[in-house]
């Protein structure tokens, strides 16, 4: 079994570099958030979601238009049956 020894130069090189990656990843810029414009019919026209970016946003909220629904009861019910089928 072998041991090996770091000399404090090495120790010292390594502390510098740490510190010097720590300050390149703090002073670097935040992502831009995107938020989510609302789901009505004219954002949900093909051409305004396709101006979309980025592409997971667009895919989500593409999802979201369609999903939305106008379900409201029927004026004249149909009534089935056995003469019907």
């Amino acid at each position: 079994m072998s041991i090996v020894l770091i000399s404090s130069e090495e120790k010292m090189k390594t502390v510098f570099l740490m510190l010097g990656l720590l300050g390149l990843a703090a002073c670097s810029e935040r992502p831009e958030t995107v938020t989510m414009p609302k789901v009505n019919n004219e954002n949900c026209r093909h051409e305004n979601v396709m101006k979309m970016e980025p592409e997971a946003l667009r895919q989500k909220f593409a999802s979201l238009c369609l999903r939305r629904s106008t379900i409201k009861p029927s004026d004249k019910p149909k009534t089935w049956g056995p003469g019907d089928i």
